[in-house]
């Protein structure tokens, strides 16, 4: 026996070990606690070496722990560590070890760090502890800690302490003598340590395998005294079903072959039960290198084969269960590399489970959006974000499809150290969401093609209405009839503009031009265009006004629609010498201020239950089967969505059926603008024209050019756009009203962009008249040169105000 035997069993243990000498220093130490320092233990105090944050503290510490061992005492207390710059909790067994007389002369050190069971290694990377909880557990956690100083170790005990090699007396015996002695301390020694260990199984035994020597480690694991253990066979400790020596020689013979060897396997107690044992057989030499035996160290790692069990349990679950779902299921470092994934994904990607591969799904995203994602990725980690992206993956056929990835982290000290998530295969979803795209725009090219249809016709209707209402003071028996259609012309033109807008708004392509105005100012306006209509049904209807100016901050002409299609609504569902109340008030609503407009009327009132779905589009109150109310369901829709784009919001009340109903339309207010002084305006007289009117509607040109003649205006006109342009260039007339959709080789804009690149025409005022009234259709009018852009069927007064325009443009 010698010293390398020594430090074989000292190495071969799996948790970090350290022999003290009575005053502290070390005197030994395995390879499982060197190897968290960069520097030799031997010879330096325990509380200086590297691993403390504060050694000044601990030395006393130590001090009173190692007096304490020496007076017989086992201690055990928790202490931080500090392993790669990390604070780590870890737990000091110390154990008396005595010398040949008996007398304690060592202090044996075992040091249990936080363990990871899955794989049987010792884990680095631990919860750090704050410094508050460090500094409570460094004397409250202490099992069997003595507080107060023990008396100072008598002479006879420090005549007993085992000197350091390096620091032991010379002796001028023979070199056989000086052997010999060397042999037995050797021999000493590792009585000592074994003996000081109890949670290992530590025995020698002869060539033929027969125990010679049996500490109490070994007694405590397999109830064999050193009595009932030494002499007999280590192949006892086998289980029944393999006991014998045949594997018993096989260990000693490959320990004899390669100097060591090292198994796992189950093992049987005295009492017949069995437990997993790591066993580790090493050949001992004597002087001469002769194999004189063999030594043996088993531990117990029943705990850690049951953890595996479980894990392995535990994660055959966890893939049955993954496997067993559509979606792909990962996990992943921060970095992105993937350290786990389901079938799904082997199956998608082609990717042999088999073979050792680093790839993951972020090697297989589109390279148009694998930058993009991969910022979200790292961004998310940073912030600690749940991950979603949706992009591209590369299958097994090489052929890209939609997927939308999903990841939660998880976190250790608030940072991410691992992801969990999943890729969901939506191509169909993305081909569906592409096909109702398509559909929306084909409903919404559609739609533009019925308003076109439908406008045509009735800007001829409305001119010849216009017109004959210019000619009816000698005929008053038409005035009736002419009002008439009139009002129905505008009817028709509501719906259309509703159907319009609310296609507009869903899409998102609505368009608000933003003014600050005096809110009190539109409703009178509002009400008065109503009034007629009111009077008409015998309905009252009423105005209430703050005696004090709101201005808002919004789209004029869609807050005069709301507010229209609010008096449409009352209109239609208050009966005859019902009382419809407009009012104005402001209110405070989330710290901001509003203006509150109500429509109170008297009429049929309203469900409760209809009440939560009234501002959807296409909803409606029971109607008879002639619907006598008529509409689309869409103005309520309509004034919820011009509501939400100002920032405001719109609800109803009723009492119930027949009880009358209030709609509450806010608006946030804003600051009255700035006063500028006004010049007074000098009225223009506006002088005959020279117009050309270009459109395919024969009706159409024919009553607005009779209109514009009774207001002494000279109109040509021509039915397509070849036509049209020859005219313009033959004429150079003062303004031309021109369709969009033309017959022949020139539409509109042709005409249009034709005028413009000619230098001697190139300043005439071009107005567009099409019954193509989306807002891409203005912008489109607007490039190919349009000076503006009018909607059939125009309101006349609204045209002599641009004829006025262009005349007093042209006079300036």
């Amino acid at each position: 026996m010698n010293q390398q035997i020594i430090n074989c069993v000292i190495d071969c243990l799996a948790y970090p070990t350290i022999v003290l000498n009575p005053d502290g220093t070390v005197l030994a130490a395995n390879e499982a606690a060197a190897v968290f320092l960069s520097h030799s233990l031997v010879g330096i105090s325990i509380w200086q070496l590297q691993w403390w944050s504060d050694s000044t503290r601990l030395e006393s510490k130590w001090r009173t722990a190692c007096r304490s061992v020496m007076d017989g005492n086992r201690l055990k207390f928790s202490e931080h560590l500090i392993i790669n710059t990390q604070k780590v909790n870890a737990e000091f067994l110390l154990s008396p070890m005595a010398n040949e007389h008996g007398k304690i002369s060592q202090v044996f050190i075992e040091i249990t760090l936080p363990h990871d069971g899955a794989n049987g290694t010792y884990a680095h990377s631990l919860e750090v502890e704050s410094i508050q909880e460090q500094a409570t557990r460094l004397d409250s956690d202490a099992i069997g800690f003595i507080n107060a100083d023990p008396p100072e170790l008598n002479a006879v005990e420090r005549d007993n302490v085992k000197l350091p090699p390096n620091a032991a007396p010379q002796s001028h015996a023979s070199e056989e003598k000086k052997q010999e002695d060397a042999l037995i301390e050797s021999e000493r020694k590792f009585r000592l340590m074994v003996d000081s260990i109890e949670d290992y199984a530590m025995f020698m035994v002869d060539t033929e395998g027969f125990i010679t020597s049996w500490n109490r480690g070994a007694e405590r694991l397999t109830g064999y005294s050193d009595i009932e253990a030494i002499g007999r066979h280590f192949s006892m400790l086998y289980p029944q079903q393999s006991l014998n020596k045949e594997h018993a020689a096989q260990e000693l013979a490959l320990a004899q072959v390669q100097g060591r060897y090292e198994e796992e396997g189950l093992r049987m107690r005295k009492n017949g039960t069995h437990y997993h044992a790591q066993i580790i057989v090493w050949r001992v030499e004597d002087s001469e290198g002769r194999t004189i035996g063999y030594a043996k160290i088993t531990r117990d790692i029943t705990a850690r084969k049951n953890a595996e069990s479980e894990l392995k349990a535990s994660e055959a679950k966890f893939r049955t269960m993954t496997d067993a779902i559509p979606q792909i299921v990962w996990s992943a470092l921060p970095d992105g590399r993937n350290d786990y994934n389901n079938q799904r994904w082997y199956d998608f990607s082609g990717v042999d489970q088999k073979t050792i591969t680093s790839e993951g799904w972020f090697d297989h995203i589109h390279p148009t959006e694998k930058a993009e994602v991969c910022k979200t990725w790292f961004s998310c980690v940073k912030n600690t974000d749940d991950f979603e992206a949706q992009f591209r993956l590369r299958n097994a056929s090489g052929n890209y499809r939609w997927t939308l990835g999903r990841a939660l982290p998880v976190l250790s000290d608030g940072k991410v150290t691992q992801w969990m998530g999943t890729l969901t295969d939506i191509q169909d979803q993305k081909r569906a969401e592409a096909t109702l795209h398509e559909s929306a725009r084909r409903k919404d090219e559609y739609l533009a093609m019925l308003a076109h249809e439908l406008r045509n016709p009735l800007a001829p209707v409305r001119n010849s209405t216009t017109l004959l209402r210019k000619i009816t003071n000698n005929h008053p028996e038409l005035i009736k009839p002419v009002e008439v259609i009139d009002r129905q012309v505008a009817h028709m033109t509501r719906l259309i503009d509703d159907l319009l807008d609310m296609a507009r708004i869903s899409r998102g392509k609505i368009e608000l031009k933003m003014e600050t105005f005096e809110l009190g100012e539109l409703l009178k306006q509002t009400v008065n265009d109503f009034e007629a209509e009111f009077n008409l049904k015998a309905i009252g209807l009423e105005l209430k006004l703050p005696n004090y100016l709101m201005w808002i901050y919004a789209d004029r002409i869609r807050i005069a629609q709301a507010v229209a299609n609010l008096l449409h609504n009352a209109l239609k569902f208050t009966e005859p010498q019902g009382t419809v109340t407009v009012s104005l008030t402001d209110e405070i609503q989330a710290d901001k201020p509003f203006a509150m407009i109500k429509v109170n009327d008297t009429g049929i009132g309203i469900d409760p239950g209809l009440l939560e779905h009234l501002f959807q589009p296409f909803v409606q109150g029971h109607q008879d089967l002639a619907r006598t109310k008529g509409g689309l369901g869409l103005g309520l829709a309509l004034i919820r969505g011009f509501a939400n784009l100002h920032g405001g919001h719109v609800y109803a009340t009723s009492k119930g059926v027949g009880h009358g109903a209030e709609f509450v339309f806010t608006v946030p207010l804003s600051s009255a603008p700035p006063k500028y002084s006004q010049s007074s305006t000098i009225p223009v007289v506006t002088k005959p024209l020279n117009i050309v009117l270009i459109d395919d509607n024969t009706d159409m040109v024919q009553t607005l050019a009779d209109l514009l003649s009774i207001d002494g205006h000279h109109v040509t006109y021509a039915y397509d756009g070849e036509s049209g342009l020859q005219l313009i260039r033959s004429l150079t007339p003062d303004l031309v009203f021109c369709d969009i959709g033309l017959p022949g080789a020139l539409d509109g804009y042709d005409v249009a962009r034709s005028v413009r690149a000619d230098k001697l025409i190139g300043n005439t005022f071009i107005i567009a008249l099409s019954g193509y009234g989306q807002e891409r259709d203005r912008q489109l009018a607007a490039e190919a040169g349009f000076n503006q852009h009018l909607l059939k069927p125009v309101d006349f007064t609204m045209l002599t105000a641009i004829i006025r325009q262009t005349d007093n443009s042209q006079q300036a």
